[in-house]
């Protein structure tokens, strides 16, 4: 009976360890952050806890991952471990650069876009995860292309083109042009490769080729003040979400 009443109160203890071992609750993983944090809290102290219900969320954010959708226009200028600036709106004028780190091989067929993937490190943890971030991806870049305003350029029947100043006739002329890329207010001019002459940018829809011009004061000296750059670059601004590094 001694011997029956010993291994019973063994196979007790036993019982006991078992159930106090499951009362510690470990994470792992691998990666080569060795620090973690907890992102989120799914539990209260005293709570009673279910079998495979989640308490936190663990999460490595010394490097970030920020996911944008790009158009079936631009993806194709899109390549992996191009360089990538982000911004937010909880640090205003802070840039943030990181990689494209993934592309995705189909486009949604619902929104025809594609998911991108950037890796943004993070080691001061300025950014985190759910942030609404904004990316800024330059898909090319002409150096000394030929610039001028975005508003310079309008449709004239059915032609593309600009109205020049034509300095000697002091008349206005319109040319025929073929755009390339575009960045914010400024368009690059393909063809003719070069304009001589200024280009009109105000009024320009009121006038006909052939239209005396006369320059103002300010506009001349706006003319000799303003420089357009030389440099033509297309980008692509996209809203993102930020979240946690793997």
């Amino acid at each position: 009976m001694r011997l029956a009443e010993v291994k019973r109160q063994e196979a007790l203890v036993a019982n006991a360890r078992l159930k106090l071992a499951d009362c510690t609750i470990r994470a792992h993983w691998s990666g080569d952050s060795p620090t973690r944090y907890i992102g989120e809290r799914y539990i209260d102290e005293g709570t009673l806890l279910a079998v495979g219900k989640p308490i936190v969320q663990i999460i490595e954010i010394d490097r970030i991952k920020v996911f944008i959708p790009v158009i079936e226009r631009d993806y194709r200028f899109l390549k992996e471990n191009q360089e990538v600036e982000i911004t937010v709106d909880a640090k205003p004028g802070e840039i943030f650069r990181g990689r494209i780190n993934n592309i995705a091989n189909a486009l949604s067929e619902n929104t025809r876009n594609a998911w991108v993937v950037i890796a943004v490190p993070n080691a001061e943890l300025e950014l985190r995860p759910g942030m609404f971030a904004r990316a800024r991806v330059v898909l090319a870049e002409h150096p000394d292309a030929t610039v001028v305003p975005v508003d310079a350029v309008l449709t004239k029947d059915g032609k593309t083109g600009v109205f020049t100043f034509d300095r000697t006739a002091n008349v206005a002329r319109f040319v025929p042009v073929e755009t390339g890329l575009q960045s914010g207010k400024a368009i690059e001019i393909v063809k003719p490769a070069v304009l001589i002459d200024p280009v009109i940018t105000v009024g320009n829809h009121l006038i006909e080729d052939g239209s005396p011009v006369k320059i103002s004061e300010l506009s001349r000296s706006q003319m000799l003040q303003e420089r357009y750059s030389k440099n033509a670059e297309a980008v692509r601004s996209e809203p993102a979400t930020v979240k946690a590094g793997q």
